[in-house]
């Protein structure tokens, strides 16, 4: 048989936020949340006969609804979805990308976001080695 899984702790992970000076955590998405935040990002994606997304729309709306279900004010309460869509990108971007990483929900899982993300980086390091490529050929004339 396989190895015995041992979960000590049911505690949830929260992280302490601070926005505009008014306090909030973030917490670890539950098993509802989780499954909710899976079903909308498949709700996304137009499946060909190949079983690989060919289409995808409505992305924008998935990453503010996680941070809705795992934000939450001093009160207890979730914060709704329209306030944090009325933060800035980089601050939705910032919430959401914690929420799924410890919630595990971006776990070996590819995205749009994560690919294009990548695909920056990469775009970036082939810019950085294509000037000093020039520089070395520079030198070299």
């Amino acid at each position: 048989m396989g190895e015995e899984l041992n979960f000590d702790s049911v505690e949830m992970i929260e992280i302490p936020v601070t926005i505009a000076g008014t306090r909030y955590t973030l917490r670890e998405a539950n098993g509802s949340t989780a499954t909710q935040y899976q079903d909308a990002m498949l709700k996304c994606a137009t499946l060909g006969e190949d079983g690989k997304p060919v289409r995808i729309e409505g992305m924008g709306v998935i990453d503010p609804k996680l941070v809705s279900m795992c934000l939450f004010d001093a009160e207890g309460k979730s914060v709704p979805k329209a306030v944090i869509q009325g933060w800035p990108s980089r601050i939705q971007r910032q919430l959401a990308k914690k929420a799924r990483k410890i919630s595990e929900l971006d776990e070996g899982d590819e995205t749009l976001e994560s690919l294009t993300e990548q695909q920056k980086k990469i775009a970036e390091k082939i810019a950085k080695l294509s000037k000093g490529s020039s520089a070395k050929n520079e030198l070299k004339a």
